[in-house]
């Protein structure tokens, strides 16, 4: 039998790829497990690991001079790529106890593979609790709730008419 050879790259190696193609030299990072195959592929290609909080950039004559840290360094830079913070908009559900959950990337609603929450009876879908999910996945997720939602009222149902015919019994 002949000997299946596996690759031994990875998904961190072809962003480093990428990053490296488009002329990235500095990275910088809050460091997360999720993402250390990235790290460690683009400090092999050369791109310089900066991990601390980013506190400001550093302007001169209307143009960006650098990135200044929470510690006070700066580190010159003439560019600057910025990933969006995506947050649920979901004041409106605090009456009813739902509350966001931080996630590197922004908030979100915690929920099941269902859609459920914690509260019974309310139920989300799309990028209120997957911060990814663009239209099409939103779109989707919102049908399953959806059928999940029916499934529990005729679940419902279905106990209430139990109850009733076993007491009329």
């Amino acid at each position: 039998m002949d000997r299946v050879e596996l690759p031994t790259r990875h998904g961190g190696d072809r962003v480093a790829e990428a990053l490296h193609a488009q002329h990235v030299e500095v990275v910088f990072t809050l460091c997360g497990g999720h993402i250390s195959p990235i790290l460690a592929a683009s400090k092999a290609r050369g791109i310089r690991i900066v991990d601390g909080v980013v506190a400001s950039m550093e302007v001169a004559e209307d143009g960006i001079v650098g990135v200044r840290l929470a510690d006070e360094s700066v580190i010159g830079r003439d560019a600057v790529v910025v990933s969006p913070r995506m947050n649920a908009r979901a004041a409106f559900l605090a009456p009813l106890g739902i509350q966001t959950a931080e996630h590197p990337a922004g908030s979100y609603i915690p929920a099941d593979a269902t859609g459920r929450t914690e509260v019974s009876g309310v139920w989300v879908a799309g990028n209120v609790t997957d911060l990814t999910a663009q239209v099409g996945a939103s779109a989707a997720a919102g049908a399953f709730a959806g059928a999940q939602i029916n499934a529990d009222l005729v679940a419902e149902e279905t106990r209430e008419a139990v109850a009733a015919f076993r007491s009329a019994a």
